[in-house]
């Protein structure tokens, strides 16, 4: 049996984003899926890549969506600023495909 695996991504932040993507301030995400994509090599500071998809309702229609979502993490020897939201080394960047 596989373990249920969790995204760690907040639906706020993920209604944040695509918003954004759609750009519609009250789009509404309506369904969505998380899938790791394969890297045979990444950077230190990269805690995992992922492609999210799903659909929002966006002026009453429904519009399909698709996000790659970088998830940071800070490299060992790295000092964040105590200020800094990303302190506890965690954070995303998110492009959109084309």
């Amino acid at each position: 049996m596989t373990a249920q695996y969790t995204p760690p991504i907040t639906d706020q932040q993920l209604t944040s984003l695509v918003r954004s993507y759609v750009s519609d301030p009250g789009a509404a995400v309506s369904s969505w899926h998380w899938k790791p994509v394969s890297l045979s090599h990444i950077n230190p500071s990269t805690g995992g890549l992922h492609r999210v998809s799903g659909d929002a309702i966006v002026k009453g229609e429904s519009r399909p969506w698709s996000l790659v979502v970088k998830l940071l993490q800070l490299t060992p020897g790295t000092v964040a600023d105590p200020l800094d939201p990303k302190r506890l080394g965690v954070g995303l960047a998110v492009t959109q495909p084309r």
